[in-house]
């Protein structure tokens, strides 16, 4: 789903359950982050693109959200909310992960623990990392 200036991917939907969608949404940031590397390298520096990706998985609300007149496919709730707020301070080409996530793929990414975040809506600090590629 566009979101302004942001896409957001939908992983274990109703309409698509998967076990293994925190392996899958960090799978798919990883690639994306891969490819733009790649990608960049055939470009002026002029002409990259710069963007960075935040992942968080957990339950939501999912469904058809808005009129009769348009309806949107989309989720609400606190894990979408940590998800953007996660992709609001990644760098351009970081994947940010969630402490849940992390714990989660540790076993085949490599990682650098960065500082605890203070996320917009949550009172605690936020335990974040940055996810660097496959290990």
């Amino acid at each position: 789903k566009f979101m302004g200036d942001a896409v957001m991917a939908l992983y274990n939907t109703p309409l698509n359950p998967q076990d293994d969608h925190v392996e899958r949404a960090v799978r798919t940031a990883l690639m994306i982050q891969q490819r733009m590397k790649a990608y960049h390298a055939s470009l002026t520096e002029d002409r990259h693109l710069f963007f960075g990706i935040g992942v968080h998985c957990g339950e939501a609300v999912i469904g058809n959200v808005g009129s009769s007149l348009r309806k949107d496919y989309s989720a609400i709730g606190d894990a979408v909310n940590l998800a953007k707020r996660l992709q609001e301070v990644a760098m351009p080409g970081q994947v940010i992960v969630s402490e849940f996530v992390y714990e989660r793929v540790k076993s085949f990414v490599v990682a650098e623990g960065l500082d605890p975040i203070r996320v917009k809506g949550r009172q605690t600090l936020e335990q974040v990392y940055n996810l660097t590629g496959f290990a």
